[in-house]
Formats: structure tokens, sequence, C-alpha cells
């Protein structure tokens, strides 16, 4: 049986208590105007996933942004060698823990203050992939000891001091992604990826072509139970809850499968409308939809927040370059509008490297000639950018700044919340500098930034340390 390890293990026990800087920002004075309303420091972690547009088979690491009130930014890069596919990433309720979600049969932890990593397990006695994508990319902490996270068909239990994992219920998901707690911790919402039927146990309820349309509700107050599962008119990855109520809000993520092997795991995006799902947590049941028609740019998903003053659904459509601002508060569930991140041609010759890369792995994944089709839906999803765009989405503690990292041109920007207009970006770390293998002039420098956390609590031991 895989007991896990402890870094300290390793001989790596007196490594300093706080960690290095790589790169420091000084914000500009609108900039620094709003974050002078901010109550406290706060560390923006984003997990990233490598150079490659494929994450799934990339590099893991976290990229940390202490952001202070007088407009001082300090940037610290942590890569987690030996593991693979970095996604996403969440730290528990005080800040002295941290999961780097990846893929491959690795659970890694971090300590978010001092930036180094804590804890690995591998988890391949409670389930092996059966496809690629498939791994613990997301988990959701309970209390500063407790996670759950997906294997196979179920939800287990771990426990942080011991790694050991406790079987609960099914999920009844074919393939399940983000989970987030809704209010008073009373349901955990899953989403779910499309997957081929044939790799989907028998419980599985599946359209015939792989696309998933489901999301998963499971109760706290008997995690043994299976999942309550809510039928919808398209494939959920993301979603965000309302902390108020057991409302849960999912964005649509729609792909068809590879054309050449029917593979999900390397799914071609699909360009069909697309939806924003208001969901009943207690009733289990779709309770309003905003569609987007296709020739909006709401393609593809990353994170979803909602912001501090009740009003407004906001997501990243990553492959569209926006940022789609909802209002939620309206009856009809209609008005909505738009910030542009896309990086247009001109804009694009610095980040040469990221365009080289992207065609690459663009023609790695299709047969371009064959399927000329696919090239132009994907140039239209973009707006003709060849750059990847809005990912990392994440409110300030107090709500009134946005905050985003646009993947392969390498920058975080921050918008005035709500009007959405561009008060800096930072150009942040060349991956080249800390990515094994990637020295070289035509190597991409992209970090490959995807999804992300906030908190406020893994700042507090480093002040009340000073």
């Amino acid at each position: 049986m895989s007991r896990g390890y402890d870094v300290e293990d390793y001989g790596l026990q007196n490594l300093p208590e706080f960690a290095h800087v790589d790169q420091r920002y000084q914000a500009n004075t609108k900039l620094t105007s709003f974050l002078a309303k901010e109550n406290s420091v706060f560390d923006w972690f984003i997990a990233c996933d490598g150079p490659d547009m494929d994450g799934a088979r990339g590099d893991c690491a976290v990229l940390r942004n202490r952001i202070y009130p007088d407009g001082r930014i300090e940037v610290t890069l942590l890569v987690f060698d030996g593991a693979g596919g970095g996604h996403a990433t969440q730290v528990c309720p005080d800040g002295s823990k941290a999961y780097a979600g990846s893929l491959g049969g690795n659970l890694c932890f971090y300590d978010p203050r001092a930036m180094r990593e804590t804890k690995r397990k591998c988890i391949l006695e409670y389930g092996v992939p059966r496809i690629a994508d498939e791994g613990q990319t997301h988990v959701l902490w309970l209390n500063n000891e407790t996670f759950l996270c997906c294997i196979g068909d179920y939800l287990y239990e771990g426990d942080y001091s011991t790694l050991k994992l406790k079987r609960l219920g099914r999920h009844m998901l074919p393939q399940p992604h983000a989970m987030k707690l809704s209010a008073e911790g009373r349901y955990i919402v899953i989403g779910s990826m499309d997957r081929e039927a044939r790799f989907c146990s028998s419980h599985v309820q599946i359209d015939p072509d792989g696309h998933a349309k489901q999301i998963g509700i499971m109760d706290t107050r008997d995690l043994f139970k299976d999942a309550r599962v809510v039928r919808t008119p398209a494939t959920l990855w993301h979603g965000n809850t309302d902390k108020k109520n057991q409302t849960a809000y999912f964005v649509s993520q729609r792909t068809d499968p590879n054309p050449h092997d029917g593979r999900y795991d390397r799914y071609v995006p699909a360009n069909e409308m697309n939806f924003l799902v208001e969901i009943d947590l207690e009733a289990a049941e779709v309770q309003r939809l905003q569609i987007y028609p296709a020739r909006l740019p709401n393609h593809l998903s990353s994170d979803v927040e909602l912001s501090k003053d009740g009003k407004h659904v906001l997501s990243n459509c990553c492959m569209s370059g926006t940022i789609c601002i909802a209002d939620r508060t309206d009856p009809l569930f209609k008005p909505y509008r738009y910030i542009y991140e896309r990086t247009n041609l001109i804009h694009a010759i610095p980040h040469w490297r990221a365009v080289k890369t992207n065609l690459r792995d663009a023609f790695r994944r299709v047969d371009i000639f064959s399927h000329t089709n696919l090239l132009f839906d994907a140039l239209a999803m973009t707006g003709g950018s060849l750059l990847g765009g809005s990912y990392a989405l994440k409110l300030s503690p107090s709500g009134n700044l946005i905050m985003s990292g646009v993947r392969d041109a390498n920058q975080i920007r921050f918008y005035s919340y709500p009007e959405g207009k561009e008060l800096q970006r930072f150009q942040t770390l060349d991956g080249r500098d800390y990515y094994k293998e990637q020295e070289g002039v035509t190597k991409s420098g992209v970090l490959g930034m995807h999804h992300s956390d906030l908190s406020t609590a893994s700042t507090q031991i480093y002040w009340t340390s000073m």
C-alpha cells in the first residue's frame, strides 16, 4: 500500500519558513487606488500546466501573486517535478495547506506560505485512470485537515496528516471535474466532462455520443449516499455556488471527440451555442438558462465567480478570450456584457513563440488538411486570434477588482468591478527559467495559467512572524 510521503523524509526540513520572491511589481496609480480599498494583503494562486496547448500533457506548477494594499505585488513560482497536467489549486480555510490538482495519479500538497511541496500521495491503489485526462484536478477542503476528491466512480474523503482515503458514495458522473460547496456547507455540486460511453460504468447515464450533459449533487449529511443527477442541455465543467442560498451557477463547455479516434481526452472545441445554468440544489433542478448563440464569444470555460454585491456571474471564456459578465438579478435572466482579452495579430508578434507552439500542437491534435472545417470553427471561436485567452478569474476580497490571467500572452490583468475597465497588466515570469528542458530561443516561455484560488489567511502567519 502506498503510504505517501512527507517532503521532510527527503532531507528538506531545513528550508526557510517563508517563500523567496521571483519577481516584484509596483502597481500604477489607478490600480493602487483600488488596492488601497482592500483590508489586508491577499494571495492569488494560479495553477500552471506549462507551454503546451494541451495542458493535460504539460507540467505542474503554482504561481503565487502576493498583493499588498500599497500596490506592491510579489510573485513566486513553485514547480512540482515528477508531477504533470497541473490544472487547479485549492487552499484550505486557515491558509496553512494547499492542493495542486494534476493528472496521472498523484495528490500533491504544498505550504502556500513558504511555497514548498509538503506531501505527495500516489492514488493508484484506489483506482487507475482509464483515459489520459482523468485525474484529481480539483479537491474540496471541508476543513483544515479533511479534503474530498473523486477517484474512479466514487467520492473519497482524505486526511491530510495520514494521507489515508476513505471511500464514500458514487458521484454518478461520466468524468467528474470541478467541485464546489454550497451555502452552510450543505451540498457538494460536481461538474462533469464528456467521455466515451465505452469507458463509463453501467450506472452512469450518458448520451451515446459521449456528451455528459449533467451535474451531480451530494448531501454532506450523508456522503455515503449516491449523488443526485441533474440533466442539463450541455456539458458543464465549471461553476460556483451562492454562499447565501442553495443555488449554483455553471457554464457550458462544448466539445466534440477527436475526428481521428473518437477520443474525448483529445477533444476538439465545438462551435455551438453556450449556456449559463442556474441550479436549485435542494430541488436538484435547473431554474433558469441564459443562452448564448454560437456567434457570441463564450467558447470554453475556466473559473466562475459570483460578485460580492450579488448582481453578477463572471466567467472566463478562455477560447474566445473574454470575460462574460451576466446579470443574475434580471427577472428575464438576459443582460450580459464582455471584457475582451484577445491578443490581435499585431500584439501577438512579441509572443511569436507561443503562436508557434499553438500551431504545432493544433496540427498534432487534428489533421487540419482533411478537417479544414475545424480550423475555420476554431478561428471563429477565437475571433481570429492565434493565442489562448482568459483564465484564472478571481475577484479581490473586497470585490472591487476583477483579476485574470491571459495564458499565452503570459500576463496577469486587473480590471475595475463592475465597470470592467482595465487598470493595469503585468508580464509575468518566463517559464523557460523554471521548467526543465525549456531553454532555447524558440522555446515558449508560457507558464500555462489555468484555474486559480484566493486566500487572505495564507498571509496571516507571514505578518505575525515578521
